[in-house]
């Protein structure tokens, strides 16, 4: 984690080095991270006139590989597992084994090298209820998941780091086994189900809590009753259209131009503003009425039904804040014929001003513009 103002930003590099000592830089830009992190707000300067939502809970999973097998290891703050927090293990880090020498010692199958520390380790292997198939011995573990539990510190051998990914707590139900034993599995629609593994009970150490994996998010709360939505497609993105937002959809007929005319209003693919495509097309033209801006047309690639979310809809987390400013809402489809279980993201009814978003935003919007349609293609008067 590097620090730009006073936001943060995750940078994916091939290696870590803890040699040398960093010297303060005098004369720098406070924002030399804005390209590569559009949302993180500067330390100085402007700042976003709308603050996005407030965080909700989620369960935040390390996904990693052994062999053929995928499995997720739930990710608690580092600190936190001690005997009164009830959490089990922390995940403190991930670091490559720089050797590795097997020990003859009741829980422990090896001693290794992680950045320069001797720690006790085990295989994932030996927590996986399914069994890592194309794998011989103990080739391919070249990464350690280092643990902490109330002071002490394991590492637990992987071949694969993928990456930590925000999933719904719905999604991890616990299934019981014969024989009296219960397993966690990520259960999400149209993929494998991923085994939740708590690495704790591999050294010994007291298994997480039941509530730390079963922390629900915070639902939106609505002092109505909830409004419907006119769900649309944009490439793999299903967004949620508030119909108060909706003016009309336009004829089939209706297709933007390359000239501005007195009155004509801007064309944007949803895709491409998305960053889901690269090139702009012509589809389903919908004229949008934001509360308090200047309406505009998103062209999206189908529309489908006036329907509600499956479940409440959540808070628009872990979203980045510049796409917070955009979405208020994420939900499950519900009665979409091929799209049930795929989250939609609801559009706010009142949307910022392009002043206020960074510019890489900015210029993805001028990327995303098909061009314009003329006053007369949409008539204040007429069927909508």
């Amino acid at each position: 984690m590097v620090a730009s103002g006073d936001g943060g930003v995750a940078l994916r590099v091939d290696a870590v080095i803890r040699k040398g000592k960093a010297e303060p830089v005098t004369g720098a830009s406070p924002d030399v991270l804005s390209h590569l992190a559009p949302w993180v707000p500067p330390a100085v300067g402007r700042r976003t006139a709308a603050a996005p939502p407030p965080m909700a809970a989620t369960i935040s999973l390390l996904f990693v590989t052994c062999g053929s097998v995928t499995a997720a290891l739930s990710v608690t703050t580092p600190g936190a597992g001690s005997r009164d927090a009830g959490l089990g293990a922390t995940i403190e880090r991930v670091g490559l084994v720089g050797s590795r020498q097997p020990l003859r010692a009741t829980g422990v199958d090896a001693l290794v090298r992680v950045d320069d520390f001797l720690l006790p380790a085990r295989s994932l292997a030996d927590a996986l209820p399914i069994p890592p198939l194309e794998r011989t011995g103990g080739a391919g573990e070249r990464w350690a998941v280092v643990l902490g539990f109330d002071g002490q510190q394991a590492a637990l051998l992987v071949d694969r780091v993928i990456g930590v990914t925000p999933c719904d707590p719905r999604q991890v139900i616990a299934m019981a086994l014969p024989g009296g034993t219960s397993q966690l599995w990520l259960d999400r629609p149209g993929m494998p189900p991923v085994p939740v593994v708590d690495a704790a009970v591999l050294f010994g150490w007291p298994a997480a809590a039941a509530s730390a994996v079963s922390c629900a998010p915070s639902a939106v709360a609505d002092d109505v009753q909830a409004e419907p939505v006119l769900t649309v497609q944009a490439a793999d993105v299903g967004l949620a259209l508030p119909l108060a937002l909706i003016d009309r959809v336009l004829e089939p007929d209706s297709a933007p131009t390359a000239d501005r005319t007195p009155g004509a209003l801007p064309v944007f693919d949803a895709a491409v503003a998305l960053g889901r495509r690269s090139r702009p097309r012509c589809r389903t033209l919908i004229r949008l009425r934001p509360e308090g801006s200047r309406p505009f047309v998103l062209s999206v690639d189908r529309t489908s039904v006036i329907a509600e979310p499956e479940f409440p809809w959540l808070e628009a987390y872990p979203l980045p804040p510049a796409a917070m400013l955009a979405f208020d809402a994420v939900g499950l489809a519900a009665g979409m014929e091929g799209e049930r279980g795929r989250w939609l993201y609801r559009l706010r009814s009142r949307l910022p001003s392009p002043a206020v978003l960074p510019l890489p935003v900015r210029r993805c919007l001028a990327a995303a513009r098909l061009g314009w349609v003329a006053a007369e293609a949409m008539p204040e008067t007429g069927p909508v």
